[in-house]
């Protein structure tokens, strides 16, 4: 196995070092589970049929996807993407506002503390403007 390691042009592999950097790194496959526990916010599922529990699931996955892409792409300087759901959920949606209706429209107000410890208007800007995509040809 050493020898197909050194082939492949994996040697630093062989250092203790790196060999011992890879083994305090072991648990990190395990926050990906966490966090997706933390989402669905319990550990059992709902309903008694198999189909609509799977279902269930999926949803879950899919809506935890977008609640981390949110984070890496939206929220990344004003909150480190690697913050749990329930850190996330308290300092970005757990907060009070009023609806207000104004000329057919809704309006969400805000106080000024929430607005500028939050950073409201910046995170506004990121969630309106379009990502700008480089594509390697």
């Amino acid at each position: 196995m050493t020898e197909k390691l050194i082939d492949a042009d994996g040697h630093e592999y062989l250092a203790t070092e790196k060999i011992i950097q890879l083994n305090h790194q072991r648990g990190k496959s395990e926050l990906n589970h966490r966090s997706e526990k933390e989402f669905a916010c319990k550990e059992q599922f709902s309903f008694e049929r198999f189909g609509i529990n799977q279902a269930y699931y999926y949803f879950l996955m899919i809506s935890h996807f977008f609640d981390e892409a949110y984070q890496s792409d939206i929220t990344e300087p004003l909150i480190p993407s690697s913050c749990y759901p329930t850190t996330f959920r308290r300092t970005m949606i757990d907060f009070a506002v009023k609806i207000v209706s104004r000329g057919g429209r809704y309006l969400l107000k805000v106080s000024r503390v929430i607005f500028e410890m939050r950073n409201i208007q910046e995170i506004w800007n990121r969630t309106t403007a379009p990502p700008y995509l480089l594509f390697a040809q």
